[in-house]
């Protein structure tokens, strides 16, 4: 992220500050004596023990039900006892598909017990250090084109606008729609009343339902057109609220000033949306007035074009005196003072001297430094060290549906988060494939499994052109998007790239393929379309994780009729079933997109809870149907001789996992590595609480193919022994297992690269630990063995097709692809094996052998 001249902060003291003012004739008031900050205030018959509100900041930190998790909790219990005497409660989604994100709080009946128990917090934090109430006002909000309630946008509009969404995204909301959401925000706000707040606030600003509703001069019906029209959805909310409840404050935060051209902008003017018009604003503060709004929380967006931050916090309070001076008898809080670091108590106290606002709100400045209440309290500057700088973070976490909180200030964790949204940003990704030098022969296509031809899907976005690009990652793999998330790029492609030997650091390859992926999904366009029309063949697959969907999709699309047979209940294989969410979101929906044609056509479908060896046997598919593909998987661990107590396979431990919340892990626990799920394993058992975890691996460091971004072992508590040999376990009384281990030379290897015999029980040191977890690699389970007996089976325990690329097993109708052959290579492998076995199939089914 760069920053212009303009945006750095450069003043050493308040004559600095003052002198810069002065000499740009802007209006920024400023106080040196801060006493006026602490006096109490009443608004609409609260009393507020001083003037300093903290804004509302959505942090997404709800719990799965809505209600405020251990990370808010935390955060407004600090915001209380650092001082501030208005504590502005985020956003709270009046329905579930109004929010923002699936991690947006929601008050429902359900959890009114947990948001009893959070208000009663602030209020406890705030009387121990203060031996006073804070006001508590709650959000209620509607997140309108930005709902994303389970992740993937779903834009409510209020009408169409095709500066801010293209005409295919989203849904215009209808009038009866709008009918009922009044009475949502009516009831949302009787749950708020008995969860404790004394008033709540109705979000109309950053393009939230009801702002949107402000500028919707091109809808059409009794809530768009007139401005009657336009602003009668929050004056019925107003209304509602107050008729249910006439002593409960009701607040709203208003977007006096978007910065949208006209007719899709609010409080802009017609010929220059840089300037602002406030006559409609006036009018609406009016009516918010006579309806029984009695505090105004004032916002301003859409000021870029300001290139001094400087002006734009002039901007902002010069908005806000406006509306304080022609409503002098409405309570008004006026913010955007964050940019102002040590000197923002000072600004504020001048607004207040000069009757320009009743509080001062702030909101990132009070999320780097929750304490500032506090010190505006005892008269103190904050120090530079704990104020705001400006730097995006808290956005960026937030704009990517994280956890938020200050990156500089905050815990270690939102820099980690922030460092793989930034990862994301557009301009950077613009940066990324600007430096591409689209190779004739690009090295990068040979290292990518698939062989997808990099240089043009990059060549594509930096084009703008997403659609193009998603076609080319398309081409070769059936579930791309899945495949970025969970590709080691940087062992394959982008080890290729040819500036990572001129810079050191390649092209992020995974990145824009991950991000052409989701622009396509998110605008509805990553289904694929049928190739032929109906063969009359019938085909079976056994298997839907990466290579099985994959092949069945593309067997489909050529007109066959495909059945897949599932051992689980959800297709998805073990990127769905085991890799935790901590690392991998489900590709569910991509899925979903990726078949959905083949399934409406009928050429596609799929039974769950089938597994062969059990209820399928491949010489009955065989008769059954006119080819057979096995593409199982592999899910059996391999086992250090007879199961001991205290130690349990990666599979299933990983399984236990994701299926237990509330799973920990006590004491040590030791990873035997060798397989993929090692590394996952690693991580979920520091997450669930180990105290130690011993890395126990064969290999040299070199060879273990995990330490690229995903850098493991690197955790603190994390400790890797290498070139070292399991040669068995010892149980204690107390229940702990020994792991007896034997150290290895550097030419530990055979001369066909695979391990020598060391069956020997000798050993050279022990480690102790309470859990010991086996991820030495996954075998071919027996049941799927004894089906397929007549394959040889290699020394990794895979099966070893005849005719490798022809996916051969030992009958002419059966053929056999994925983990089963590769051994659980990459899932961009796996994908594109699937669809090179579809090939084969179909050449079969034509007669073409």
């Amino acid at each position: 992220m760069k920053l212009s001249d303009l945006e750095a902060f450069r003043f050493a003291d308040a004559e600095g500050l003052k002198s810069l003012v002065s000499a740009r004739g802007l209006d920024i008031p400023y106080s040196d004596d801060l006493t006026i900050l602490a006096r109490p205030f009443a608004v609409a018959g609260v009393v507020v023990p001083n003037r300093m509100s903290a804004q509302p900041v959505e942090t997404c930190a709800a719990q799965p039900d809505g209600s405020p998790g251990p990370a808010a909790a935390r955060r407004y219990e600090r915001l209380a006892s650092g001082g501030f005497g208005l504590i502005w409660v985020e956003a709270c989604a009046v329905v579930p598909e109004g929010r923002s994100n699936p991690a947006q709080m929601i008050l429902s009946a359900a959890n009114l017990g947990a948001w009893r128990s959070f208000v009663r917090g602030i209020r406890s934090a705030a009387r121990s250090s203060w031996g006073r109430d804070p006001a508590v006002v709650i959000q209620l909000s509607h997140a309108g084109r930005h709902c994303r309630p389970a992740g993937t946008p779903r834009p409510v509009l209020a009408q169409r606008d095709p500066a801010a969404l293209p005409e295919s995204s989203g849904s215009v909301i209808g009038d009866v729609a709008l009918e009922e959401l009044v009475q949502a925000y009516a009831d949302a706000a009787a749950l708020a009343r008995e969860a404790g707040a004394d008033g709540v606030d109705v979000k109309c600003c950053h393009d939230d339902l009801p702002a949107a509703l402000l500028s919707a001069r091109m809808r059409e019906g009794p809530w768009g057109g007139r401005f009657e029209n336009r602003s009668r959805f929050l004056i019925e909310i107003v209304r509602a609220i107050r008729k249910s409840h006439p002593d409960f404050l009701v607040a709203v935060r208003l977007g006096a000033y978007d910065g949208r051209p006209y007719p899709f902008g609010f409080g802009v003017d017609r010929d220059d949306c840089r300037k602002a018009d406030l006559r409609e604003v006036l009018r609406l503060v009016g009516m918010l007035r006579d309806a029984g709004a009695g505090l105004l929380n004032v916002t301003v967006s859409g000021a870029a074009w300001l290139e001094d931050p400087l002006e734009r916090v002039a901007f902002e309070i010069g908005i806000a005196s406006r509306l304080r001076k022609a409503f002098p008898d409405m309570s008004l809080v006026a913010g955007g003072l964050s940019w102002l670091r040590r000197f923002a108590l000072n600004v504020g106290a001048g607004m207040l001297a000069a009757d320009r606002a009743s509080f001062i709100g702030f909101g990132r400045a009070a999320l780097a430094n929750p304490e500032l209440g506090a010190l505006a309290l005892r008269g103190e500057k904050p120090r530079d060290e704990r104020s705001c700088i400006a730097c995006r973070g808290c956005e960026i976490l937030n704009a990517g549906g994280q956890q938020t909180g200050c990156v500089v200030t905050g815990d270690a964790s939102y820099g980690r988060a922030v460092r793989e949204l930034y990862r994301m940003l557009p301009e950077r990704l613009q940066e990324e494939a600007s430096r591409c030098h689209q190779c004739m022969d690009a090295p990068c296509v040979k290292g990518c499994p698939a062989g997808i031809d990099i240089p043009a899907f990059i060549r594509s976005y930096r084009d703008s052109d997403a659609a193009s690009a998603y076609l080319e990652l398309s081409r070769r793999l059936v579930l791309p998007e899945m495949c970025a998330k969970l590709c080691p790029s940087w062992m394959l492609c982008e080890s290729r790239c040819i500036e990572g030997i001129l810079t050191g650091r390649p092209v992020a390859i995974r990145d824009l393929h991950y991000a052409v992926c989701r622009a396509t999904s998110e605008k509805g366009l990553a289904g694929r379309p049928l190739q032929a029309e109906r063969s009359g063949r019938r085909v079976c697959v056994v298997g839907a994780g990466p290579a099985g969907f994959s092949a069945a999709v593309c067997l489909a699309e050529r007109g066959h009729e495909v059945i897949v047979f599932e051992r689980e209940g959800r297709p998805g294989g073990a990127p769905e079933l085991v890799i935790p969410a901590s690392r991998y979101r489900t590709s569910a929906e991509e899925m979903q997109a990726a078949s959905a044609a083949c399934v409406r056509a009928g050429l596609l479908r799929f039974e769950f809870n089938r597994c062969l060896g059990r209820d399928l046997h491949v010489s009955s598919l065989a008769n059954e149907f006119d080819a057979v593909l096995i593409a199982s998987g592999l899910w059996q661990e391999r086992r250090m001789g007879q199961r001991t107590p205290g130690v349990m396979d990666a599979l299933s431990f990983l399984r236990m996992a994701s299926d237990d919340a509330g799973f920990r892990c006590r004491g040590a626990a030791a990873v035997l590595a060798g397989g993929d799920c090692a590394m996952d394993a690693v991580m979920e058992a520091v997450r669930r609480g180990a105290s130690r975890v011993y890395v126990i691996y064969e290999g040299d460091f070199a060879s273990l193919h995990w330490h690229g971004p995903e850098s493991w072992f690197r955790t603190p508590g994390v400790q890797l022994i290498t070139l070292v040999s399991v040669a068995g376990y010892e149980r204690s009384p107390s229940g702990r297992v020994g792991i007896y281990l034997k150290h290895l030379s550097e030419d530990w290897r055979g001369s066909d690269g695979g391990v020598q015999d060391r069956s020997e029980k000798t050993c050279d040191s022990m480690v102790w630990a309470d859990l010991v977890i086996e991820a030495s690699g996954l075998s071919v389970e027996d049941g799927v063995r004894n089906e397929l007996s007549k394959l040889p089976v290699s020394q990794a325990g895979t099966l070893v097709p005849l005719g490798e690329q022809q996916f051969r097993t030992d009958m002419r109708n059966v053929f056999v692809a994925g983990a089963l052959v590769n051994g659980g290579a990459s899932v961009a492998q796996c994908s594109a094996e699937g669809m090179r076995a579809a090939d084969v199939i179909d050449r079969f089914l034509r007669g073409g052998e």
